[in-house]
């Protein structure tokens, strides 16, 4: 289309440019001119690709046309003629814009064949200001975000201290980035890491991964002090995308994924997993990450930080030497939540995304409803195993190969019954139909558990005592997690003597946090009775209770329980005083 070549180049290019542009501004003139000599006010120059330049008349303005104007076109509302000048003026512009292509064409081959013949040259030098503005941009980002520089090394450990990631602090209030540490060595190689949802863990996986390639490319990097190991491949398995052109779901694209990471990584690699068998069903979710964790430990042996929201993976800390388990701290604040955004050891036991979902805007009725459901399924996950693996002199837990240091659930089977073996492998089978051990804590849900749930109130009316406390969903679990229970299995908190005179009654359910050493950590009214005086009377009866605590396999955890607390009057005393505490009397 012409106007490649800039003025001054070609002395002949700026003269027929100069007739063209001369022409134009000829025929733009040629309008008013026209107008005075006809008398046609609303007479114009137009011009189209088809019919070239034209003089346009309305009808009610024919009678005015002049003798020498030769009809080119009609049309429903005018006409269009020329002129022998228009018709002169228009070839000079043609002519001159057919020139001037033609010769833009010519230089810009010559051009284009002189800058061939130095195309080396043009390369290396093209090459040298690329690596130039590469390490100047990457050491005034240093000096400005205040990088440091690693110690990149041939071992195996990998070492960041107060890392920081680098995209997402520029986009925060200075100093508003809260930087964490992370170590990967030969005592722990592997980090579970667990929290709640928006806590951060998404950030921790990509920052570390940003600082070992920003470190390897000859950057420094965005920590306070960082030992980085050569790597030879940085895996990554995060996000959720699919490919339906091919027909892979988002489950499957994740598990092609999944499938190159283990095919591909050596004890060399750094991997990082943001969520593994999410797209499926618990029970297979939550197997294909245990089992991937363990082959990743036991046959590649790479450093790996495995982001997931399965609780049940923090019992690895304990089984697999080389795993530990890291968590994202938050603080709760009544039904609020404060995102700490500081990484330390040991294991989340809840994901908080109910709150979320109110964080993101769910209707009200949805996120009560949803705390309503989560009270009866059990208050979510019950998390545990901080700890960094078998050691000399400890018992590994039950179902730990020491040889291969591997962990295996073991079987559930009822007292008294004998176990099938599998000839091929001489380990028990599960009876038909158990579920994993390691979820032995999920039992309980449903209709099941709701018939409990009315037997023990039932039980409570039947107490001469007026109110009765019952620990719902089982008070030992089977297989590895046992949860807490009261000691005594039943007991009983005070009955406010004015509420019992003014006939009050009401049911309140409590959710009930129970150290490691059998006392009450925390207490939430997950379901109130209607009557601040009932609720705030089961809160303080419930502190006073002594707990059994809850277990991973042998070893004592804090762990969440489910109790509900009857004040009713039925089977009750007629006057309650005589079996209430002196202190409640008072």
């Amino acid at each position: 289309d012409g106007g490649v070549i800039r003025p001054g180049v070609s002395g002949e290019l700026d003269e027929l440019r100069e007739v063209r542009d001369g022409a134009r501004g000829y025929i733009a003139s040629l309008q008013a001119r026209e107008r005075e000599r006809t008398g046609v006010g609303s007479l114009k120059v137009g011009f189209n690709r088809v019919f070239g330049y034209y003089l346009e008349v309305t009808r009610p303005n024919l009678d005015r046309v002049p003798d020498d104007y030769v009809r080119k076109q009609t049309l429903a509302n005018a006409e269009r003629f020329f002129t022998a000048e228009l018709k002169e003026w228009e070839e000079k512009v043609s002519g001159a814009e057919e020139a001037i292509l033609e010769l833009e064409t010519r230089l810009f081959a010559e051009l284009r064949s002189a800058v061939a013949a130095e195309v080396g040259r043009l390369q290396r030098a093209a090459r040298r200001i690329a690596r130039i503005d590469v390490l100047s941009t990457l050491a005034e980002v240093a000096v400005r975000r205040r990088y440091v520089r690693p110690e990149v090394h041939t071992g195996f450990g990998l070492l960041i201290r107060g890392g920081r990631h680098p995209v997402v602090e520029t986009m925060m209030p200075a100093e508003s980035f809260i930087p964490n540490d992370i170590v990967l060595d030969r005592s722990g190689w592997m980090v579970v890491l667990t929290g709640p949802n928006m806590a951060g863990k998404s950030t921790v996986l990509r920052q570390v991964g940003l600082i070992q390639l920003l470190a390897q490319i000859g950057s420094f990097v965005p920590a306070d002090e960082a030992r980085i190991p050569l790597c030879d491949r940085i895996f990554t398995r995060v996000g959720a995308s699919d490919n339906l052109a091919r027909g892979h779901s988002t489950f499957m694209v994740e598990m092609n994924e999944a499938a190159a990471i283990l095919s591909g990584a050596t004890d060399r690699s750094l991997v990082l997993l943001d969520e593994i068998g999410r797209g499926t069903s618990t029970y297979d979710g939550v197997s294909i990450a245990w089992a991937m964790t363990e082959h990743l430990h036991e046959k590649v042996g790479a450093k790996t930080i495995f982001a997931t929201h399965y609780h049940e993976l923090t019992q690895l800390g304990d089984q697999l030497g080389g795993v530990k388990n890291m968590t994202v701290t938050v603080r709760e604040a009544g039904e609020e939540i404060l995102f700490l955004r500081h990484l330390e050891s040991g294991g989340a036991d809840r994901s908080y995304g109910i709150q979320v979902a109110r964080l993101a805007g769910l209707p009200p009725p949805i996120i009560e409803r949803a705390f309503e459901l989560l009270s009866e399924l059990g208050g979510g996950h019950a998390g545990g195993g901080g700890g960094r693996g078998p050691r000399a002199g400890r018992t590994p837990p039950p179902g730990v190969d020491r040889r291969a240091r591997t962990a295996r659930p073991l079987p559930r089977r009822a007292s008294g019954d004998r176990a099938p073996r599998t000839a091929r492998s001489g380990r028990a089978d599960p009876p038909r139909g158990a579920r994993p051990p390691l979820l032995a804590h999920r039992r309980g849900h449903g209709p099941e558990r709701r018939e409990r749930s009315r037997r023990g109130r039932m039980r409570a009316r039947r107490i001469p005592v007026v109110a009765a406390l019952v620990l719902l969903g089982g008070c030992v679990g089977e297989g590895a997690v046992v949860r807490p229970r009261v000691v005594g299995g039943e007991e009983t908190v005070d009955y406010p003597i004015a509420l019992w005179d003014a006939g009050v009654e009401g049911a309140t359910t409590l959710r009930v946090r129970v150290t490691e050493a059998g006392t009450v950590d925390s207490i939430e009214v997950t379901e109130t009775s209607g009557h601040a005086g009932l609720d705030s009377a089961a809160v303080a009866g419930v502190r006073t209770l002594r707990f059994e605590p809850g277990r991973l396999g042998k070893r004592p955890t804090r762990m969440w329980a489910t109790l509900p607390v009857l004040f009713s009057r039925r089977g009750a005393p007629a006057d309650p005083r005589g079996a209430l505490p002196p202190a409640s009397r008072e």
